[in-house]
């Protein structure tokens, strides 16, 4: 009785420790997602959208800043994923400066769950990410206009030209 009593044990221990690990563990959690392209670009409308601001907080005065929106509205029927979840920014978002890939660390950066949330028909989500224009800013570097373009499931926006320089948004 004692060998069964020890077995029970043993396997009880076990079985609280796989349960521990699978509570404790970080899914990598890989996003399949199976839409067509021609699904992709009639169901998905990307808005692109550049504003000029004065940024302020406690510890700066008002200084020149510019953010760059992207706001996506599914108009099809199968859900997409939102910007909520970094896992799913990095995977299927790109912003694009003059036709290269900015490697914006905004959207690889954040916080939240590792579940993946997605909208539904009808429903829209925004993203944005900004600069400041200071003389050391990155982005204050560009001293032509820029060509703004993101990419969401390989979907492209359309270009907005921008004077970083001149804060204005070219036509």
């Amino acid at each position: 009785m004692n060998t069964l009593a020890a077995i029970m044990k043993s396997l009880l221990t076990l079985f609280l420790l796989l349960s521990m690990g699978k509570l404790f563990a970080q899914p990598n959690e890989k996003m399949k997602f199976e839409l067509s392209d021609s699904y992709k670009k009639d169901s998905i409308q990307i808005e692109n959208n550049v504003e000029f601001y004065k940024y302020s907080d406690k510890h700066t005065d008002s200084i020149d800043a510019v953010r760059f929106k992207i706001k996506i509205t599914n108009i099809g029927n199968q859900p997409i994923p939102n910007f909520e979840n970094v896992m799913g920014r990095s995977e299927f978002l790109k912003l694009f400066i003059n036709g290269k890939d900015s490697y914006d660390m905004n959207i690889q950066n954040g916080i939240g769950s590792n579940k993946i949330q997605y909208i539904g028909k009808g429903e829209s989500d925004v993203f944005e990410t900004g600069f400041i224009l200071g003389k050391n800013s990155g982005i204050y570097t560009y001293k032509n206009p820029i060509k703004l373009m993101w990419k969401y499931l390989g979907v492209n926006s359309q270009i907005v030209v921008v004077d970083i320089v001149s804060k204005k948004i070219m036509e």
